[in-house]
């Protein structure tokens, strides 16, 4: 049996046995204090590769982004060496060579602005990642005080100290049930609120068309069609209404149907749940 299990068991024992009888608790405590003392080292050993981590990544999108920028650079650069040419030495074409040395002049400050650039917004990272370092490390810190803080060690393992515990934690045990319950009830209220929402929504979608022909009707009506002569389109008028009416009340029936469908099927998986 694991630790964990062998605890347990012991807890069940202790409940019942004689007070004395705590020797081999004792000594299974003792092997959780050893294990527990290690505890700290190999979280703070994932929690710096962690962030070792996030700053390589950074480092290298910063480098990635520099070294994109930095081809329009070298290209101009490459394309100044091929403009130079032995005749620029020449006094007629002295107009040339300083406007290739003014370009080349502005590529070079451009990049060093460039590079500044990266290296500002590098030292700015390298301090955001240092700032959470430090805000992270002082939460993880205050988490693993607590944790230690309420767990059980040899010294608590008297009659007094240990019973005070059971009954403290046989309270909190308690409250258990009620919380996942409230939580797996409130769950359940979204998921059918949720699925309500969208057959009305789907509803009211579909009942637009039916609203629409309702206007075009009700526009649709003349004083002259009470005429004898005009009776026709009065019958016929009276007709599609009457179809519209009909086709309505399908539809509403049928997402009634749908509504109660998924209550049913919502209450069936509350039930297994």
């Amino acid at each position: 049996a694991t630790l964990s299990e062998r605890l347990l068991i012991d807890y069940d024992n202790l409940l019942t046995i004689d007070d004395c009888n705590t020797g081999k608790f004792r000594r299974h405590l003792q092997q959780l204090e050893k294990i527990m003392s290690e505890v700290p080292f190999l979280v703070m050993d994932e929690f710096l590769a962690q962030k070792k981590t996030i700053m390589e990544q950074t480092r290298s999108q910063i480098e990635t982004d520099l070294k994109e920028k930095m081809k329009k650079f070298t290209e101009a650069q490459s394309h100044h060496k091929e403009s130079l040419r032995p005749t620029m030495g020449h006094p007629q074409h002295v107009n040339h060579l300083i406007s290739l040395c003014e370009k080349e002049t502005k590529r070079q400050q451009e990049c060093a602005e460039l590079i500044d650039t990266y290296n500002t917004r590098l030292v700015d990272e390298i301090k955001k990642v240092a700032s959470g370092f430090t805000e992270d490390l002082a939460t993880l810190s205050e988490r693993l005080l607590i944790d230690y803080d309420n767990l059980l060690t040899i010294d608590d393992c008297n009659t007094g100290k240990f019973r005070r515990h059971l009954q403290q934690l046989e309270k909190i045990m308690s409250e258990v049930p009620f919380l996942v319950m409230d939580e797996f009830l409130a769950q359940k209220k979204t998921i059918m609120e949720q699925t309500r929402s969208q057959i009305e929504t789907d509803l009211k979608e579909k009942m637009k068309k039916f609203t629409e022909a309702q206007s075009h009707h009700k526009e649709s009506l003349r004083p002259t069609m009470g005429h004898p002569q005009h009776v026709n389109h009065l019958i016929s008028l009276c007709e599609k209404e009457t179809k519209r009416q009909q086709e309505c009340a399908e539809l509403i029936d049928t997402y009634n149907t749908r509504l109660v469908d998924e209550i049913k099927k919502v209450a069936s998986g509350f039930t297994e749940d």
